[in-house]
């Protein structure tokens, strides 16, 4: 079994990073897709 490549370890690692954030992560089909939701400013509307 081969290792994944640097571009798809890449990729995994960032996308765990966001789930760890303060981000709202909604994965729709594992961790080839995704979408997050960024908060604005607390000022703005």
């Amino acid at each position: 079994m081969c290792s994944p490549s640097p571009g798809k370890r890449r990729i995994d690692t960032d996308v765990i990073r966001l789930i760890e954030s303060k981000h709202q992560v909604t994965l729709m089909s594992g961790l080839n897709e995704f979408m997050v939701k960024f908060a604005g400013p607390r000022e703005s509307k």
